[in-house]
């Protein structure tokens, strides 16, 4: 590796993934940030049409949320206390749906 790309490389730091009800993350008590009202309404209207794709990110030595702290508080005014796999288990079966439908057409390329 040249000095150049080892002056730029960095650790991944993300150790894991989990599925964690809402209700049970903490927020970080050291969290100046705040999202004005206009802000707030467009990531509402956004999960509302896209869906809750982006992962909290959580630190796992002070159990707080580093990132995400929005997205909680929307999901806790929504009444999302568990974590909710009907989209996800929906979305798999849909996508497995078209893979069998596409195994067995006749290929038109050959």
């Amino acid at each position: 590796m040249t000095a150049t790309a080892s002056a730029t490389t960095w650790r991944n730091r993300i150790v894991g993934h989990a599925d964690v009800p809402p209700g049970d993350l903490v927020p970080n008590p050291r969290n100046w940030r705040s999202h004005p009202q206009e802000q707030q309404r467009a990531l509402s209207g956004a999960l509302a049409e896209v869906g809750w794709v982006a992962e909290v990110l959580v630190n796992q030595t002070t159990v707080n949320v580093v990132d995400g702290h929005l997205r909680i508080e929307l999901a806790l005014a929504r009444g999302k206390r568990e974590y909710d796999r009907r989209e996800e288990i929906a979305k798999r079966d849909a996508d497995r749906q078209i893979q069998r439908a596409v195994r067995g057409r006749p290929s038109s390329v050959r």
